[in-house]
């Protein structure tokens, strides 16, 4: 039983343009736990730094490229600390057909460094291993816009005008 506090400070930014665009932060966190474990003090302080981006690159008109990522590092998971891990994605979109077909091409975690460390050692209980999961993927997409459109109501809330007269 105890308490814990957070305390975080992120910082983003982004740089927009036609062709490419960028948006990339950074996050710091800080834990803070007071408490009892076993009967006994549990006090512990805690820091970690997250970085992340989405990038976009217009290669053509009708083609684009992204890639977005993150990294952590001296992650933590309730009591347990976390070795640095992260995952890098990229995508190609291309558009057909006057861009009523698009075909987009992506991949996950491409260097496989969604994995970690972890370790936890409070009281009596020392514990220490390997998360390891295979997260990388690679998918094809394709998506057709037929064209085809619901029929909008004029009236938002599908309600008769006061100047209609009632249908017995």
């Amino acid at each position: 039983m105890g308490t814990n506090k957070e305390m975080y400070f992120r910082i983003l930014g982004a740089i927009p343009g036609k062709k490419y665009f960028v948006v990339a932060g950074a996050q710091y966190n800080q834990n803070f736990y007071n408490g009892l474990y076993e009967s006994k003090p549990l006090s512990f302080k805690r820091a970690s730094w997250s970085v992340f981006t989405y990038q976009t690159l217009k290669i053509t008109p009708t083609t684009q490229l992204t890639l977005n990522g993150f990294a952590r590092f001296n992650g933590q998971l309730q009591f347990y600390e976390l070795s640095s891990f992260g995952a890098l994605n990229l995508s190609l979109n291309q558009q057909f057909l006057n861009k009523k077909l698009m075909v987009s091409i992506s991949a996950t975690d491409i260097l496989f460094t969604n994995n970690n460390r972890f370790s936890l050692s409070e009281g009596t209980v020392n514990a220490a291993g390997y998360r390891e999961a295979d997260t990388r993927r690679v998918g094809v997409n394709i998506r057709y816009n037929f064209g085809f459109r619901k029929k909008e109501e004029s009236n938002l809330f599908n309600i008769e005008s006061p100047d209609k007269p009632n249908n017995p």
